[in-house]
């Protein structure tokens, strides 16, 4: 669809906000930015919310815990997270803390059987997701779930009419690019043409994208010498302005090896720089980044003292974990928390 000025402002009017009208019709939004139409037609919009200390803690008493406050209303936890304001407005929530080691593989299977996607296992199971990780199970308990490709991986598919018109195409998401065939492009037009639903089939499993590249040309070439016609337009290898712009990062080796050096541990190298981290796990660099770290790391200021010294703050274990992870960890990995919390 070419959107107009008025055919904007039509869209634009379903909306209250700028952000809904961005993420709910993107091309609108897009071709309004580009033609200089905001001011005009969002003028009937309100104001971006201002999550002020007040408002967040309105919200936080609609919840019952801080992964429900996190879930439910994620900017204006940001918000308290950026401003220290957590402790303040979660005293009423209930806490998430589970009890040392309590990611056993049974319970890391148990949660990992909630989800269809290991992205899904990562993004709302974070502790369980990496535990199975760190201890390799993660191919073990993930079984069940449907193979889904990222921005680095990617199958080739193939769409084939009765007539012999075919497509060859490569996706991070074999399912919702049918769907999106279906709405609309060059399959849908031919379907329109040809009054026929196409067969859909993997030709690959998920590949390295530069291989996945290199094989979606081999099918093109393969299908277009047995005398099929070809509905492809663009040219094999075409992965979008954003994804190829994405490819280009400034992510290689060495960046990543800076970026990893400034966290102690890989959680928090995954926690602060997913992009980076995602990078270093595809291209298994990891190992040695963290192997070297280790080997290079200055002697550590805690020890049992320094430990008990700081301890000693705190009224409960769960405190001096908050406000002192590295003597906390330190201090269970060498089972002195009993000697300081009798």
């Amino acid at each position: 669809m070419k959107w107009t000025k008025d055919k904007c402002y039509v869209e634009a009017l379903k909306y209250k906000y700028r952000y809904d009208f961005s993420i709910n019709n993107n091309s609108a939004y897009r071709a309004a930015l580009k033609y200089n139409w905001m001011s005009e037609i969002c003028s009937h919009m309100k104001p971006k919310m201002k999550w002020t200390k007040d408002k967040c803690h309105e919200k936080s008493l609609l919840c019952k815990t801080k992964k429900e406050f996190r879930q439910k209303y994620t900017v204006a936890y940001s918000t308290c997270l950026k401003n220290k304001w957590l402790d303040d407005i979660c005293k009423h929530l209930k806490g998430e803390l589970k009890p040392m080691r309590y990611w056993t593989k049974n319970r890391c299977e148990n949660e990992s059987l909630k989800y269809k996607h290991r992205n899904e296992f990562q993004k709302n199971s974070r502790t369980a997701y990496i535990t199975a990780y760190q201890n390799n199970w993660l191919d073990d308990i993930c079984k069940h779930m449907i193979p889904k490709g990222n921005l680095y991986h990617r199958l080739i598919y193939l769409c084939v009419f009765s007539d012999n018109c075919i497509y060859i195409g490569l996706t991070y998401d074999f399912n919702k690019r049918i769907k999106g065939h279906l709405k609309k492009g060059t399959i849908y037009n031919h379907i329109q043409i040809s009054n026929e639903i196409p067969n859909f089939k993997k030709l690959t499993k998920y590949l390295n994208i530069n291989e996945a590249v290199k094989m979606e040309e081999y099918y093109h070439n393969y299908y277009k010498n047995k005398g099929y016609t070809m509905l492809n337009k663009a040219k094999t290898g075409s992965l979008g302005f954003y994804k190829n712009k994405e490819i280009k990062s400034k992510w290689n080796y060495n960046t990543c090896k800076i970026e990893a050096m400034k966290y102690n541990n890989r959680t928090d190298f995954c926690k602060n720089s997913g992009r980076a981290y995602e990078t270093s796990r595809i291209n298994k660099w990891l190992d040695e980044f963290y192997n070297e770290k280790r080997k290079t790391k200055k002697e550590s200021k805690w020890n049992y003292i320094t430990c008990k010294y700081e301890a000693m703050k705190y009224n409960s274990r769960g405190d001096f974990q908050k406000k002192c992870g590295r003597a906390y960890n330190i201090s269970r990995i060498n089972n002195w928390l009993n000697d300081f919390y009798n």
